[in-house]
């Protein structure tokens, strides 16, 4: 790290993507990976294990395992920001305005945890796109084509349905929904 205040000005924009990005695609949580640069950029990778990961076939408590790594990627990410404004607090430059100030102190606050996702998503499984349905049935994890625990397809699916459908800024309104067996794909 050439610029410390540098480093940790950009850590502290990056924390806060990090975790909307682990909202948004909360399989991620799963074997959770995270690198960061000498600038202090955060990088996600190996994505694919939101869809391959062999947790989702072979585990039988899918459910209790996605909560605790949801809970635990949130509260290390929510550290992390916490110690980040340590650093900014003891070099003496706390590097927020006044209208932009968040209390990083509390870090994960857990009231959105890991549960409550995954009974947010389990309420949501109704009238899901077959297609995006057969997408998710057609991917191999690492070990092999295998039968995805329920909670983890409807997760995968409602993601690819996103990805489809989505025009980048919220659900296409143009999208003609009609009961023609497209969505009508209830897991």
């Amino acid at each position: 790290v050439t610029n410390q205040t540098s480093f940790l000005q950009t850590l502290k924009q990056d924390v806060p993507i990090a975790l909307d990005v682990l909202r948004a695609i909360p399989l991620l949580a799963i074997d959770f990976q995270i690198m960061m640069d000498g600038q202090g950029n955060i990088y996600q990778f190996d994505l694919d294990r939101v869809f391959l990961a062999g947790a989702y076939y072979r585990e039988a408590s899918f459910d209790t395992k996605f909560s605790k790594a949801y809970d635990h990627s949130m509260e290390f990410l929510g550290r992390m920001a916490a110690w980040v404004e340590l650093q900014l607090q003891e070099q003496g430059h706390d590097g927020t305005d006044e209208d932009d100030r968040r209390d990083w102190k509390a870090g994960y606050d857990g009231e959105n945890n890991g549960e409550a996702v995954l009974k947010d998503h389990l309420r949501n499984s109704s009238s899901l796109s077959c297609q995006a349905f057969d997408m998710v049935n057609e991917m191999s994890g690492r070990k092999g084509k295998g039968e995805k625990t329920r909670s983890a397809k409807i997760m995968m699916v409602q993601l690819v349905q996103r990805v489809m459908y989505d025009n980048g800024n919220g659900w296409d309104d143009g999208l003609k929904i009609t009961n023609d067996g497209m969505w009508n794909c209830t897991l």
